[in-house]
């Protein structure tokens, strides 16, 4: 066990030694019910078919998931859990998840699995198997977790007949101390992770299969720099072996620094940092952001995490009349390529308007407008011409609205118009990949509230272009629903028709139907039965039916 593996476990214990005292804090306890359950459980079951293609999903599906909240006076000991399996065969994925966080007061502890996010370059969200403990006694920001990240498993072949690689099991631990509060803090966090190249048979092993490991030290802060302006950011260290196997290399470092983990050949030292400010001029908003990710900066405790870029953005808003006229944007610029050893450069702008216009409660209009280019320049060689990426995506939309009720219904109607261009700046390439879409719908909603009957009807008309074909569809939908005034049942049914045309020549017919059926027995308890079938007729493409349906039971504590 290393000093920081060391450090992090008595800071760890010392937490968990604090919350069992803090729990002894007992006052009130007789101001309130001594016991106190709440949660749900659902069971469902769901099957599919398909014919003329092959399935898109296994059959049958079953899952069981639920949630409980036992309340023990002050303290609070949520719990969940999820089971499930697909398709028949023993191959297929079965997965069982169960967790609990049980809180009191400025204390909450996690067991079974469950997901922290400590920071966006540390540990981000990713699910684990273990234990942890968030704290907030007055000012202070306090947390910790250790457990798996991810189980070993061999390779094998996925539902879909894909190809899963080989992995090792990783297990990491993380700890996070601040002060301040939501509005205005400051974290110190450290995260290590590390695969357990144990955690598999050795003569199993693909040779290409490395455990790696990672530590990283990162601090989060919003400050406050007067009454209306806020410091954001982050700044991360990191340090990645990618190979725990690789040999060390002595020297590296002077001995006389503790390091997180052993220096190897395969080490490397990265960082990432972002700040930005916030202004606050009511009614005029503002928030700008710097990032930069250096290359090969990663994080185990992330499932997924971009790295060699660096962006600015800005972003304003303001209202007019009493906020009922708000206008909002934003600029982004993107690049890669930081320490210029790929072989080209990319660069992206990223900018959007929005104009939201709301002058009564009965009318609204939103209107958007998004421009996204991406081109290539020259780095360590010169691109070739017929391969270079220059593209620029253009959206427009206008989406009006208006409602009305009284005390027998309720009206909505909604439009939409949008047109989306693709445009390449290639020359070589742009007769081949140059889009355009175009889409107008406008959709009507009938609620008569005595009764319960709610209906809703919708005309769409839709145009692609894109080498070699035309697209067109037309069509549209109607829907009605009936559900009674005490809630029990509801039933509802929705049927869509659209007709194709390829090259204005007429392609058959796509039709979609569905029924659900809700209906409550008992108070607490929810029964639904579902199912769709969509059939699609083309004359050049291939015909073919898929039927889809479940059942769907809950119960409810309290």
């Amino acid at each position: 066990m290393n000093y920081w593996q060391s450090s992090f476990l008595c800071l760890l214990a010392f937490l968990l030694l604090s919350s069992n005292i803090a729990t002894q804090n007992l006052e009130n306890l007789g101001q309130q019910p001594a016991v106190q359950l709440s949660g749900n459980l659902q069971l469902g079951t769901q099957f599919y078919q398909a014919s003329g293609i092959d399935g898109r999903s296994t059959s049958p599906n079953w899952n069981m998931s639920g949630s409980a909240n036992l309340q023990l006076y002050e303290v609070s000991l949520p719990f969940s859990f999820t089971l499930g399996q697909q398709g028949q065969q023993l191959n297929y994925p079965r997965f069982a998840q169960f967790g609990m966080s049980p809180t009191y007061r400025w204390l909450k502890v996690h067991a079974g699995w469950r997901n922290l996010n400590f920071s966006n370059y540390s540990l981000a969200g990713h699910s684990f198997l273990g234990v942890g403990v968030e704290m907030d006694p007055g000012l202070w920001r306090i947390g910790a977790m250790y457990g798996r990240l991810r189980s070993a498993r061999m390779a094998t072949t996925s539902v879909a007949g894909g190809q899963l690689p080989a992995r090792y099991q990783r297990n990491g631990m993380a700890f996070k101390l601040g002060i301040g509060e939501d509005n205005q803090f400051i974290d110190l966090i450290y995260f290590q992770a590390k695969d357990d190249p144990n955690s598999l048979p050795s003569g199993m092993i693909d040779s290409t299969l490395k455990a790696a490991e990672n530590a990283i030290v990162a601090c989060t802060w919003r400050l406050p720099l007067g009454k209306k302006i806020n410091f954001t950011g982050e700044l991360a260290g990191n340090m990645l072996n990618r190979d725990q196997r690789s040999n060390l290399a002595a020297g590296y470092l002077s001995t006389s620094i503790p390091t997180p983990l052993e220096v190897r050949t395969s080490t490397q030292l990265n960082y990432a940092v972002r700040g930005g400010l916030e202004f606050d001029f009511s009614p005029v908003l503002l928030r700008t952001t710097f990032e930069r990710i250096m290359p090969e900066f990663n994080s185990l405790g992330s499932y997924f995490f971009a790295n060699d870029l660096q962006r600015w953005l800005i972003a304003p808003k303001i209202s007019f009349a009493q906020r009922k006229v708000n206008l909002s944007g934003s600029l982004g610029l993107e690049r890669n390529n930081l320490l210029g050893y790929r072989l080209e450069t990319t660069r992206r702008i990223v900018g959007n308007a929005v104009l939201n216009i709301n002058p009564n409660p009965r009318f609204g209009a939103d209107i958007n407008f998004t421009n996204y280019s991406i081109d290539q320049l020259d780095s360590r060689l010169d691109n070739i011409d017929s391969v270079r990426v220059a593209m620029v995506t253009t959206n427009y939309s206008v989406s009006p609205h208006w409602q009305w009720q009284d005390s027998l219904r309720s009206q909505q109607v909604f439009v939409l118009g949008q047109f989306q261009a693709l445009n390449d700046r290639n020359p070589f390439t742009r007769e081949f990949t140059n889009m355009e879409t175009w889409l107008a719908m406008v959709s009507y909603n009938l609620g008569i509230l005595p009764s319960q009957w709610s209906f809703n009807f919708s005309l769409q008309a839709q145009r692609i272009d894109v080498y070699p074909l035309r697209t067109n569809r037309f069509g549209g939908s109607f829907g009605v629903n009936k559900s009674t005034k005490d809630g029990r049942w509801s039933v509802s049914l929705h049927n869509s028709v659209f007709k194709n045309y390829l090259d204005q020549e007429a392609d058959g017919l796509l039709l979609s139907s569905s029924l659900n059926l809700s209906f409550a027995p008992a108070k607490r308890h929810q029964l639904s039965l579902y199912t769709s079938l969509n059939h699609n007729k083309s004359e050049q493409f291939a015909n073919y039916t898929e039927l889809f349906g479940g059942i769907q039971y809950q119960y409810r504590w309290r």
